[in-house]
C-alpha cells in the first residue's frame, strides 16, 4: 500500500468535535480515509487524538454499499472478508 501522496485514490473527511460537543470529554480531532487499493478493494483508515482530556473511542463505519450496482436488488449474496489481526468484543461495561 503506498503511503500519502504516492499516487494513493481516495478521499479524506476530517472533522473536529470540540469539548463536550458530542458528549465525548475534550476536543476530539477525528480523521477517517477511504481508498481505493491497487488490488480493487476497499481500504478505511481512522485515526483520532484529542489533546486536553483523556477520551476512550471506538471509532467504526456503517456504509453499505451494493458491489453489484445501483438497482441491482440486495447485498444478500455478497461476502465480506475483514483482515485483522484482533478483534474487541464490546460489552454494557
Amino acid at each position: 500500500m503506498k503511503r500519502p501522496g504516492e499516487g494513493r485514490r481516495g478521499a479524506k473527511f476530517t472533522f473536529r468535535s470540540k469539548d463536550g460537543d458530542e458528549g465525548y470529554p475534550g476536543t476530539l480531532d477525528v480523521t477517517v480515509t477511504f481508498l481505493l487499493t491497487e488490488a480493487n478493494e476497499v481500504r478505511i483508515e481512522y485515526s483520532a487524538k484529542t489533546s486536553d482530556k483523556p477520551t476512550v473511542l471506538n471509532l467504526t463505519n456503517h456504509a453499505y454499499w451494493n458491489l453489484a450496482g445501483a438497482g441491482s436488488g440486495d447485498v444478500l449474496g455478497h461476502k465480506l472478508f475483514i483482515a485483522a489481526d484482533n478483534s474487541l468484543a464490546v460489552d454494557a461495561g
